[in-house]
């Protein structure tokens, strides 16, 4: 049995202009959960904000993710996170079931996958499934999601 260790984070820093602020929050779930980590928690690193699933060989994990706008203004977001490697298939979507894959566009470095845009307090959710190969030979994995505004502010979040 491999073990999947995710991080999942907000926004560590927000934008302020003229009483508007721009800020993502982003938190996570497995799959068979009902209760969500992460809201209203903004760090640098995730830290806070761990979710853990033990995965046989040849098994999936799922995590659930909620994107939300705790900004003043209407805003889209970018969302990046790791790619799949030796041992680890990761594959993203912008549903919680079904929906489009949207991997490619997630895992194309600081660019990311842009949500649509979402009114202040407004959430959007999207899934991550992870596939432990049954020939791997790595017995961790650790991904790091992350979501910023792409409002042109810089706005960086970590997970």
């Amino acid at each position: 049995m491999g073990s999947l260790s995710l991080q999942n984070g907000g926004v560590v820093r927000s934008f302020k202009k003229g009483g508007q602020t721009t800020q993502a929050d982003l938190w996570i779930r497995t799959a068979s959960e009902n209760y969500w980590i992460g809201q209203d928690i903004y760090d640098a690193h995730g830290s806070l904000q761990i979710k853990r699933q033990d995965v046989t060989r040849g098994g999936t994990a799922i995590y659930i993710l909620t994107l939300q706008n705790d900004g003043s203004v209407s805003d889209s977001f970018s969302v990046t996170g790791g790619k799949s490697h030796t041992g680890w298939q990761l594959r993203y979507f912008n549903a919680a079931s079904g929906g489009a894959d949207i991997t490619a566009q997630v895992t194309r470095g600081n660019i990311g996958w842009s949500s649509p845009t979402l009114a202040p307090g407004a959430t959007l959710q999207l899934r991550l499934e992870v596939y432990a190969e049954p020939n791997g030979n790595s017995p961790h994995d650790q991904n790091i999601i992350k979501a910023r505004s792409n409002s042109g502010q810089g706005n960086q979040g970590t997970g």
